[in-house]
């Protein structure tokens, strides 16, 4: 599995084309295997983060869907961090898509899931941004402020100040406070 991802020499971890061509290649192995098998799985989930990094968004979604719906058979349902952070990657794909609509549902079922699963860390602030970002894309305004305020809190608990994760949710909360003409708040 790891010759697909990095170098075996200097074990740099490939991007951009060649991760592409590599991702390609995998898949073309592993397409023809049942539905559910362990390798087709990984390849079409592999492929779909390249394409989606390389520009190849609309192809990403029916490669993370078929894997999505693969970890949530094998599972017995959604109580899946894979399934999890699959709807992750699939509504970050639609929202940049333009299309919050699809991404909105995926997103608020991870967040449920993550909260559940995994309580307030990391991850599931991830979520919340997410969801906070999808609401502000969709001009819900008042929607995505608490969402970003209680990222914001939590991750200024986590990490403090000056943390990417804790910056990333500044951004965000200041990016709707603007879009509500709360300027001195922004």
């Amino acid at each position: 599995e790891e010759l697909w991802l990095e170098c075996q020499t200097c074990k740099q971890r490939f991007f951009g084309d060649v991760k592409l061509q590599l991702a390609h290649a995998r898949w073309e192995r592993a397409r023809n295997r049942a539905e559910g098998d362990d390798e087709r799985l990984e390849a079409a989930n592999v492929l779909a983060h390249a394409l989606h990094s390389n520009g190849g968004r609309e192809a990403a979604v029916p490669l993370y869907e078929e894997v999505l719906r693969a970890v949530r058979r094998k599972s017995g349902g959604d109580n899946n961090e894979d399934a999890f952070s699959l709807m992750m990657s699939l509504a970050i794909t639609h929202r940049e898509m333009d299309n919050p609509q699809k991404a909105l549902p995926l997103v608020e079922e991870a967040l449920r899931g993550r909260r559940t699963l995994l309580g307030d860390g990391e991850d599931t602030m991830a979520a919340l941004d997410l969801l906070g970002s999808v609401h502000y894309d969709m001009e819900e305004y008042g929607a995505a402020l608490p969402l970003a305020q209680e990222a914001l809190d939590v991750r200024r608990r986590l990490h403090g100040h000056v943390h990417q994760s804790t910056l990333q949710s500044i951004n965000l909360l200041s990016l709707i406070h603007s879009a509500m003409g709360n300027t001195a708040a922004a």
